[in-house]
């Protein structure tokens, strides 16, 4: 928080351009909103508010200065929150007559006096009531943020624990290849958030890997990236698989997009959306192997918003 002296002439020149302009903006209209200032050479947002200390317009002016993520994050979670509720909802209306309807077709395919064609038909129902249910199943899972308290935690012996439960609640001889430098690495996020990120991570990383090579990979990569001068925890998730063409890349991250005939399409979009509501950022690369590579940057755990 800063405060000005309106009575000197000269006190807009002494704060940064950027914040001048916006002052001067301010005084011509104090309902108007503020944009956001970019701080030089971080990339990084503050979210500027005025208030005049008096009535008059001559008074001194208190300048309040907000990273900008902090108020990200609040609207993230909230819209989280909102979309949760409404979701849960719309899938709870949506489960009781799709139930209806897989549990009429059922009946129907096993009645004798069905002709072989129409059994093809009530297959095709059923098939379609089975992908409309994995849609609501996702959905609901969207739904499921209860827990909006961060912690900060160890990457390494987090992850490591991340992995054993991993191995243990999936079927298949999975290998999943560990490795993070240097090893007292901590991050600030919502634990139940990223669990839900890296399961959706991890379960297409590995199923790539088994239709490219016939075996169920994955090597974790973990470390601090020099950006700036700031350092940014990152965690990359690297299958075997074929990777992605650029027409498909381009909407990766959108809903109900998806290459796979199984698949709803929610669940990058939702991975996408619970990494933003944490101050992380979840982008595709390919790596200078040519390997298909998800990327997650964490803020800084000393500077991030609880």
């Amino acid at each position: 928080m800063l405060k000005q002296n309106a009575k000197d002439p000269e006190y807009e020149n002494l704060l940064p351009e950027s914040l001048s302009e916006q002052l001067s903006l301010w005084k011509i209209n104090p309902k108007r909103q503020p944009q956001p200032i970019v701080v030089p050479t971080t990339g990084k947002q503050v979210q500027t508010n005025f208030a005049f200390l008096n009535p008059e317009s001559d008074s001194d002016v208190l300048i309040y200065l907000e990273d900008n993520r902090q108020i990200v994050q609040r609207v993230r979670q909230m819209k989280l929150a909102s979309l949760g509720r409404l979701t849960a909802s719309i899938a709870h209306e949506v489960r009781n007559p799709l139930g209806a309807i897989s549990h009429a077709s059922q009946l129907l395919k096993e009645s004798e006096s069905i002709a072989d064609d129409d059994k093809r038909m009530i297959e095709i129902i059923l098939d379609h009531c089975s992908r409309v249910n994995m849609i609501i199943e996702d959905v609901l899972d969207a739904s499921r943020h209860d827990d909006t308290s961060s912690t900060k935690v160890m990457l390494k012996d987090w992850l490591e624990q991340f992995v054993e439960n991993y191995k243990s609640t999936h079927q298949g001889d999975h290998h999943i290849d560990l490795k993070i430098s240097p090893e007292d690495i901590e991050i600030n996020v919502i634990t139940t958030q990223l669990e839900q990120v890296l399961n959706n991570l991890f379960e297409n990383g590995l199923r790539y890997s088994q239709k490219a090579t016939g075996k169920s990979t994955l090597t974790v990569l973990g470390g601090i990236d020099e950006k700036e001068h700031d350092q940014q925890p990152y965690l990359f998730i690297i299958d075997d698989g074929p990777g992605i063409d650029e027409d498909a890349e381009a909407q990766l991250f959108e809903p109900f997009h998806t290459t796979e005939s199984t698949g709803t399409g929610l669940g990058l979009y939702i991975s996408k959306e619970l990494c933003e509501a944490n101050q992380s950022q979840l982008v595709y690369e390919k790596n200078a192997k040519g390997k298909s590579c998800f990327s997650i940057y964490f803020s800084h755990p000393d500077r991030s918003v609880t």
